[in-house]
């Protein structure tokens, strides 16, 4: 009795798991396509993602985009280089606290060996967060691909 049991809830959440993945999250269509606008408004102009003519946030324009599989790959590429983002950041602040640590004890060689670290991983950040961006834009390309006849 105890293994039907067991086999009853796999059957379950097996029918579970393929249900929810068949399904859209709700609002949004299959035939919507994502397109790249400028806002003006206080200051300079910035660079927004809308659909159906109104502004998606970042959230659904990754989520919208999970749900096709030609954009898996861009998608990882583009997780890879948030997480290389994060630890940049990690390095610039654990080195910046470094050169203030060893300016305050007065060892000058180790505050600018710190300090170009730091300046390193400033650097390694930057290009990080432009790969974002790149593979950000890549994956939508991906996705719009569908509507080009």
């Amino acid at each position: 009795m105890k293994h039907h049991l067991y086999l009853f809830l796999f059957g379950l959440l097996t029918a579970l798991c393929v249900h929810s993945q068949d399904r859209l999250p709700d609002g949004f269509s299959h035939d919507s396509s994502i397109h790249e606008m400028r806002v003006y408004g206080r200051g300079y102009p910035r660079l927004v993602f809308s659909t159906n003519d109104s502004v998606i946030h970042h959230r659904e324009i990754v989520t919208r985009l999970r749900l096709y599989s030609e954009t898996a790959g861009e998608l990882r590429r583009y997780r890879n280089a948030r997480a290389g983002v994060f630890l940049w950041t990690g390095a610039a602040l654990g080195s910046l606290t470094m050169v203030i640590i060893e300016g305050n004890q007065h060892n000058h060689g180790a505050e600018w060996s710190f300090g170009g670290a730091a300046l390193i991983a400033l650097i390694g950040r930057v290009t990080s967060q432009m790969r974002v961006a790149e593979h950000l834009r890549q994956a939508i390309h991906i996705y719009n691909r569908r509507f080009l006849p």
